[in-house]
């Protein structure tokens, strides 16, 4: 995870097509003719070269996108070099020309570059499009048919918690299919590691303040946080909680629990998304929201006072515990 770029999604690859583009048609204005026909050539090898060498480093990683952008800029650098050519103006006569201008060729560069980055956006809505109902909602915390327990649990103040479960124990679980196009589609199958597979047992609240036994509503989070001593803290350690809210409400949207701190000050958090499995992933790279703080207790572990006695689910590991 130290290469930005072997992280990127396919709509950033577009994105920094589209920038490459726009920097590289600003560099052919800047060049003189002068400069071109002393240094020309071997400064046009040299781009070309780096340009095949990510298209290589691309296709290597597994990143189409990042191939396909890198691909696309040598192509545009070669026919470029194509056309300045004696030869191409005979071959192409007065579209050859025009087309072989060292200007021109600049100025469609910019224009392909500005048209790539304004249609980013609509790019991204689209995919988000091809999204279900269902599987958009795979990472929320709505949940199935669900009936509350006699008994809630507790905070450590002693107020009550209501814990839910399926009201059909034997409804199927949400599928890995389903998951796995929710997770390519919003970019981050290369950016999350799953570390267990769907379940239909709990939510990521659920997850985190009752072993992965049950589901809680996000408006139960603030009192669980408020009556168990949680603080916000800015230097996050390993078994902090964190917590994602929207940026207008403040409603808490999804909670996980911070599993590594690397020595650089990268924090990886894991968490249950929804009805689908457990990701260890960065604080950004998930789809809930981009407003989270860290919190702290000096309560032993998260879980719930007067949770019923009962073993947590077998394919969904405890928080921090990851499986093989």
């Amino acid at each position: 995870m130290d290469s930005y770029l072997l992280l990127l999604s396919e709509a950033e690859a577009v994105l920094l097509a589209g920038v490459s583009a726009v920097l590289l048609g600003f560099l052919l204005l800047a060049l003189s003719p002068r400069w071109r026909v002393r240094n020309g050539k071997r400064w046009a090898g040299v781009v070309f070269a780096l340009l095949l060498g990510g298209v290589g480093a691309g296709l290597v990683c597994g990143q189409k996108g990042l191939a396909a952008a890198f691909g696309v800029l040598a192509g545009l650098w070669a026919l470029g070099g194509l056309l300045r050519l004696s030869g191409s103006v005979n071959l192409f006569r007065r579209v050859g020309l025009a087309l072989g201008q060292h200007h021109v060729q600049a100025v469609v560069l910019i224009l392909l570059g500005f048209a790539t980055l304004l249609g980013w956006d609509r790019w991204q809505d689209s995919r988000v499009n091809d999204l279900s109902d269902t599987e958009i909602e795979a990472a929320g915390d709505k949940p199935p048919p669900m009936k509350p327990l006699d008994t809630p649990a507790l905070t450590d103040r002693g107020n009550p918690v209501l814990l839910r479960v399926l009201i059909d124990p034997n409804q199927a679980d949400f599928s890995a299919e389903a998951e796995k196009k929710f997770i390519t589609n919003t970019g981050l199958l290369l950016r999350t590691i799953r570390t267990a597979p769907p379940s239909m047992e709990s939510n990521c609240h659920g997850w985190v303040f009752t072993a992965g036994r049950h589901w809680i509503l996000g408006e139960d989070v603030q009192r669980i946080l408020d009556d168990n001593g949680y603080e916000v803290v800015t230097a996050p350690r390993v078994g902090d909680l964190i917590v994602y809210r929207d940026a207008v409400s403040q409603k808490a949207l999804h909670t996980g629990v911070v599993s590594t701190v690397t020595p650089d000050g990268k924090v990886l958090v894991e968490s249950k998304w929804g009805k689908m499995g457990c990701y260890l992933h960065l604080p950004e790279d998930q789809s809930y929201s981009m407003s989270w703080q860290f919190y702290r207790s000096p309560r032993k572990g998260h879980l719930l006072k007067n949770l019923p006695a009962q073993p947590p689910p077998a394919n969904v590991p405890a928080p921090g515990k990851l499986v093989g």
